[in-house]
């Protein structure tokens, strides 16, 4: 089925190459310009700092002390005036490169990497809306679109890990098009062990593989993940200790938890620190807060970990369901992935916006004309905050929360009616044979 362009397809590419064009302008001049921070970012939904790549930062220095002075980044002081390196050994390695270039070289690469990253993950996601035989939307739009966006704005400011994240994911659903062997297999297990150490909420693919039948590269999946952890331990034993000290207020919902298990009637102290605020997105963290504010103390009363999981447990077994009964499970992996990923980032205690990357590019990919009302109405009150410009208060968090959270749900729902679509399903409607979508190679659609 060949794709079908939306009207005004010459505004679309006018419209997008000049959101390109303005986005690299923007970074270029946020970058050249004293004092190398995001220009205007205190105008931005983005939590922006005085310096570009602060994550990035703990990064790079802890391999400085590492490859060049020899140290141990996880036991000695390295020059972050923020502490040890909190970060899992494997993304110490990652960054190793960074040896070879100073920080604002090795910065402006970082945020170079990620740009193609995510660019990478848009046009894969353009490609299969064009295989889908959806309405097209044109390549520069859809980049300009989702590179403008504020998640993406967020993890180019900051430099934090999820690019590499979104690759494993990319690198995973580019495999699964691939004849099926044991190779196959290898690299989608790899990749999705490797995001799950590089992050702890990719970890929710491996059930994800499962879902879509993939049960050598689920198997292999938590194999590799178990010798990188065992590797990361053997050769920095400090790093599991470090590891709890950093992640206590994450530790503390789980103390929480087990203590309301023990006592589930018992009045439980307020986690008061964890205010809603505009730049986060936890679940779990604001739960309390969101049932203290509308007055119903019962339902505060529970902990963040046991809400969360009330909202999001069904909704993923809905979405679970509805891709495993799908006569094509592997051309929903990409999306499917991205959302689980939400998932995850929902249900973590504490979780900042620049996780968030995988909305605006699975919206790109699932957004039709057709969707339900109530979808198009989700994904219209994500545009409140995929839009980067600070158009109320701080004080609006919560506002904004739901934005993020409608979002969510919204792919949630396109998920759900992608996979009845009929471009993914036999004449015969089942679900138990699987049939992969290869183009021809002359069709200059796929080309």
């Amino acid at each position: 089925m060949g794709s079908r362009p939306l009207p005004g397809r010459i505004v679309q590419l006018v419209f997008g190459w000049l959101l390109l064009v303005a986005f690299v302008v923007y970074w270029v001049e946020s970058f050249l310009q004293p004092p190398h921070a995001m220009l205007f970012g205190k105008e931005t939904w983005v939590y922006a700092w005085d310096v570009l790549g602060l994550d990035f930062y703990h990064s790079f220095w802890a391999v400085k002390h590492w490859l060049i002075m020899g140290g141990n980044p996880y036991s000695e002081y390295f020059g972050d005036p923020r502490g040890l390196y909190s970060f899992p050994p494997i993304v110490l390695l990652l960054h190793a490169w960074c040896r070879y270039f100073d920080y604002p070289a090795a910065v402006g690469i970082w945020m170079t990497a990620n740009t193609v990253i995510m660019s990478a993950a848009v046009v894969l996601a353009v490609k299969l809306r064009r295989e889908a035989g959806r309405a097209c939307i044109t390549l520069p739009l859809a980049l300009g679109l989702v590179l403008i966006s504020t998640p993406v704005l967020f993890t180019i400011e900051r430099g934090n890990c999820d690019s590499l994240v979104l690759l494993s994911i990319i690198l995973g659903a580019a495999s699964l098009r691939l004849p099926g062997s044991i190779w196959r297999d290898l690299a989608l297990g790899v990749c999705v062990a490797v995001a799950s150490w590089v992050k702890i909420y990719p970890t929710i693919i491996i059930m994800g593989l499962l879902v879509i039948c993939e049960w050598r590269a689920a198997v292999i999946a938590v194999v590799v993940w178990v010798l990188i952890g065992v590797a990361s331990f053997l050769a920095v034993p400090e790093w599991l200790t470090l590891s709890s000290h950093y992640q206590n207020n994450r530790v503390a919902f789980i103390n929480d938890l087990f203590v309301w298990l023990r006592h589930p009637f018992a009045p439980r102290e307020r986690q008061g620190s964890f205010a809603i605020t505009f730049y986060a997105h936890s679940l779990t963290a604001y739960w309390e807060q969101f049932w203290y504010m509308v007055g119903v103390n019962w339902l505060a009363n529970l902990p963040g970990l046991i809400g969360s999981a009330l909202v999001l447990g069904p909704m993923t077994l809905w979405v679970n369901y509805r891709v495993y009964r799908s006569a094509n499970r592997q051309a929903l992996a990409f999306p499917y992935f991205l959302w689980l990923t939400l998932v995850g980032n929902f249900a973590m205690p504490i979780s900042f916006d620049y996780n968030l990357i995988g909305i605006p590019i699975a919206m790109v990919m699932l957004w039709r004309r057709r969707l339900s009302p109530l979808t198009h109405v989700l994904f219209a009150a994500f545009l409140f905050y995929w839009q980067p410009l600070r158009v109320a208060p701080e004080d609006l968090a919560d506002v904004l929360f739901f934005s993020k959270f409608a979002g969510m749900v919204g792919i949630a729902m396109a998920l759900s009616r992608f996979s009845r679509d009929p471009a993914y399903t036999d004449a015969a409607g089942t679900a138990d044979r699987i049939t992969v979508r290869v183009p021809a190679p002359d069709n200059p659609a796929h080309a």
